[in-house]
């Protein structure tokens, strides 16, 4: 991935429990969501939450290090997921998203 920067920024586990929880519900309402969907929300939650934080990252140029934010919360996210049961959901839909991301670095 190139060189990896620092983040500059700590998330609280209540930040965690809020933004998980609100992806939940996000996901909930769609009637029929997918990989595609989960993560396209993930990373929209993710970048509005960085921008509340103070964190822009608008512009174009700016898409590896957008790529690099919504790895490093996801991490996050995971990490607060694996401790807690009530989180399982999260932990499916992110294997189901590496497994389609892994089939598809298979295709020609």
């Amino acid at each position: 991935m190139g060189e990896l920067r620092t983040i500059p920024i700590t998330v609280p586990k209540s930040d965690c429990k809020s933004l998980l929880n609100s992806l939940y519900c996000t996901i909930e309402t769609i009637d029929y969501p997918n990989t595609a969907v989960f993560s396209e929300c993930l990373k929209l939650l993710v970048q509005s939450y960085l921008r509340g934080r103070g964190v822009r990252l608008d512009g174009i140029n700016q898409q590896k290090d957008k790529e690099h934010y919504v790895l490093y919360l996801a991490d996050v996210l995971w990490d607060m997921a694996v401790d807690n049961a009530e989180y399982d959901w999260f932990i499916r839909w992110i294997v189901k998203l590496e497994k389609v991301v892994k089939e598809r670095e298979v295709l020609p």
